[in-house]
């Protein structure tokens, strides 16, 4: 999230506004898609089992 230059914060916002979830590639994963207060996109993928553990985000481009 350092590296991409996403705050705790903006991972909470998106959490807590998802417009999608998928399977992720392996069955202890799930991606959600989530929208910030700014706007911003957010890709999240969280352990299914555990979704307090964040794997990994990646901001996206709006489609």
């Amino acid at each position: 999230m350092a590296q991409r230059e996403i705050s705790p914060n903006e991972v909470e916002q998106a959490l807590a506004n998802v417009v999608s979830t998928d399977p992720g590639d392996r069955p202890s994963r799930v991606i959600k898609v989530g929208t910030t207060d700014e706007g911003k996109r957010l890709r999240i993928t969280q352990n299914a089992f555990e979704p307090q553990h964040v794997i990994t985000v990646v901001r996206v481009k709006k489609q």
